[in-house]
């Protein structure tokens, strides 16, 4: 992690991830050598410094991610 960030509550980062200048939202799961630079992600949706909005499951968006309770 390298700040500033904010990781919500029972949040889980897998081996190798990343979280640069970002916040994960509550129950946000990021796999395994994931790298996420200044977004804003969530268990369903997470949004670039651009405004651009991928979702969970979008096979375009090379980012995995999902909910942490699931």
């Amino acid at each position: 992690m390298i700040g500033p960030a904010w990781i919500g509550h029972g949040c889980h980062l897998r081996k190798g991830a990343k979280v640069i200048r970002s916040v994960l939202f509550e129950y946000t799961r990021i796999g395994e050598g994931m790298e996420f630079l200044e977004m804003i992600v969530s268990p369903r949706y997470c949004v670039d410094r651009a405004g651009e909005t991928s979702y969970v499951g979008d096979d375009r968006c090379k980012l995995r991610w999902g909910d942490a309770r699931g």
